[in-house]
């Protein structure tokens, strides 16, 4: 969820004559987002079964396709961070990241306040998540928080190798973090992996058939199901071998679309994707509250099987999606603001200290 979102310096800019912008990488966020929903949709409601029906199947597919929503995350942050060193220009920008986090917080908190009668305690809440605690899917911010510190680290240490001790720290990360009958112990690392991988897709740049990477998601997805069968620890992890083909193929297939910025009806597009992709904190976090919404529903309505409970998701599903974006497009313009105004008065901070060692010097 790498979050620079200064319009007057659009990301993915290509600084040829025939500028361009990578519209690609927004729509690999937006696929992400929507994956989120997607995932919950399939695994939290009793899914046990994807051969009885065709329907079911078609969900299992699904299932295994919206897995690679925390990877395709990961391997654009590493893809977009590539270059970032460890400076305090760098590591300001945590701030708003933690900014979303917390105001997604205090709407989800006062969503089942109005909706569930659900009464918090605000200042409860805060602790719980200077802690990581609240809300439910505050786990990925914790892990991103992580993440982004270690980031310039990773970019600095990855410049250092050659490119075969690149390919053997691949191998490497992949063998410990993406085969559980190798080391279980490391399996929560995964995020690493992931992010070097994105740091080798920016450097390769790599050109594949579309039709190819489209064959291998499926086999994939097909795979994943036949897995199913015959459990194996580790299938229903982000970091599972399927799981790892069906993310990087989904990125490799979209990364490098582009438009030219002199296309102004294509730009306009494209920047509209660009604000739904800056809303992914939001829409991610405060997806949850729809996630109780359909439990209420699936309740009252007696739906006890995931069979039962599939017609509705069916719509459901895009419905809970395009609330989430408008709830994160909200989060997204607060926090930009109060962000705004956090660096206008830091820089206000830092003139004065400037101005009066200038003047002492003087």
């Amino acid at each position: 969820m790498e979050q620079v979102k200064n319009n007057k310096n659009l990301q993915h800019v290509d600084t040829s004559e025939n500028k361009t912008y990578s519209w690609g990488l927004d729509l690999i966020r937006v696929i992400a987002m929507f994956f989120v929903v997607l995932v919950h949709a399939t695994t939290i409601y009793g899914f046990n079964d994807g051969f009885s029906s065709f329907p079911l199947f078609l969900s299992g597919i699904s299932r295994w396709l919206s897995h690679s929503c925390i990877p395709l995350f990961i391997l654009l942050t590493g893809y977009l961070q590539s270059n970032k060193n460890p400076t305090w220009d760098y590591y300001i920008k945590l701030i708003k990241v933690l900014l979303e986090f917390f105001i997604s917080g205090f709407v989800l908190a006062t969503l089942y306040w109005i909706f569930f009668d659900i009464q918090p305690n605000y200042w409860t809440l805060i602790g719980r998540m200077f802690i990581f605690d609240y809300p439910g899917y505050c786990w990925y911010i914790n892990m991103y928080v992580g993440l982004f510190l270690f980031a310039p680290f990773f970019n600095i240490l990855y410049k250092a190798l050659s490119d075969k001790q690149k390919i053997i720290l691949l191998i490497s990360l992949f063998v410990l973090l993406s085969c559980p009958q190798v080391s279980s112990y490391w399996g929560v690392a995964y995020p690493i992996l992931y992010y070097f991988i994105g740091l080798f897709l920016k450097e390769k740049q790599f050109k594949i058939n579309k039709w190819i990477l489209v064959g291998v998601i499926i086999f994939a997805c097909l795979w994943q199901m036949l897995m199913m069968i015959v459990p194996l620890y580790g299938v229903e992890s982000h970091s599972n071998v399927g799981c790892l083909v069906i993310s990087v193929a989904i990125f490799l297939l979209f990364y490098d679309l582009k438009v030219k910025q002199n296309a102004k009806h294509k730009m306009r597009a494209a920047k509209v994707l660009r604000t739904i992709a800056n809303a992914s904190i939001g829409t991610f976090l405060i997806s949850q509250f729809f996630e109780s919404c359909n439990e209420v529903l699936f309740n009252k309505l007696a739906l006890t099987t995931f069979a039962q409970k599939l017609p509705y998701l069916a719509y459901l599903t895009p419905i809970k999606f395009l609330i989430s974006v408008v709830c994160g497009l909200v989060v997204s313009f607060i926090a930009t603001w109060i962000y705004k105004l956090i660096l206008l008065l830091i820089n206000k901070i830092k003139n004065k200290k400037l101005a009066s060692k200038q003047e002492k010097a003087s």
